[in-house]
């Protein structure tokens, strides 16, 4: 049925919104009103991005870190890339936090959960579809930069040129920021300031993916 993915996202984005809202048998209201705000229904609900996916599996997956159940967050932290691969991004700066949090054989848990889910869907998708699965990632080199961002308001044409570049860069320059001061209490914002900057710069710029910073400002209004 032509709505059945609208209504599945809809009730993902509603379970996640409750998930963030119930602590302690206590209902906060913030994360509640984030995550269903007028902005997030009409991207999942009206538009029917299916970003409600990848972005709330990695919301999931820190909360499982902050939990300790590293293998779990890794494994959900898969299902989210393979959703949609920008979650890549933040494995950097998972790895430094589980470094920095004793003992260090969190990183191996983290890491085992995270390949073990990617093997099984890497071999499924070369299996059934061969490379197709990285056709998006090629296709988005190739299109025009959009509303979102800096490329489209510079005018640059080539920006997709520097695009890898430049996104590379500021994933490593917050890492770097986080290592060198370890702030683990804000690792959210670390997140949030990552994904604003890499969202700026990427060329394509869609208002869905948005939704993510939507998603990590509800966690972090959830530990208010």
């Amino acid at each position: 049925h032509p709505l059945l993915p609208k209504a599945l996202f809809v009730i993902c984005l509603f379970v996640f919104s409750v998930f963030l809202s119930s602590t302690k048998k206590t209902v906060k209201i913030a994360p509640l009103l984030v995550a269903l705000s007028p902005f997030s229904l009409s991207i999942v609900a009206v538009y029917g991005f299916m970003d409600v996916l990848p972005g709330s599996l990695f919301v999931l997956s820190i909360c499982l870190i902050h939990r300790q159940k590293d293998f779990a967050s890794g494994c959900l932290m898969a299902l989210s890339i393979f959703s949609k691969f920008y979650g890549l991004l933040a494995i950097p700066l998972v790895i430094l936090k589980l470094t920095f949090d004793r003992p260090s054989s969190r990183v191996w848990r983290f890491t085992a959960g995270l390949l073990s889910v990617s093997a099984v869907v890497l071999i499924q998708s070369v299996f059934k579809h061969g490379s197709s699965f990285l056709v998006p990632v090629i296709w988005s080199g190739q299109r025009d930069p959009s509303l979102f961002s800096i490329a489209r308001v510079s005018g640059v044409d080539q920006w997709s040129t520097y695009a890898s570049v430049i996104m590379s860069a500021v994933v490593f320059l917050i890492a770097g920021l986080f290592f060198y001061f370890q702030r683990r209490v804000v690792f959210e914002e670390y997140l949030l300031s990552l994904y604003c900057l890499v969202f700026a710069f990427y060329p394509l710029g869609h208002q869905q993916f948005a939704l993510r910073l939507v998603l990590l400002l509800a966690l972090v209004w959830s530990r208010k």
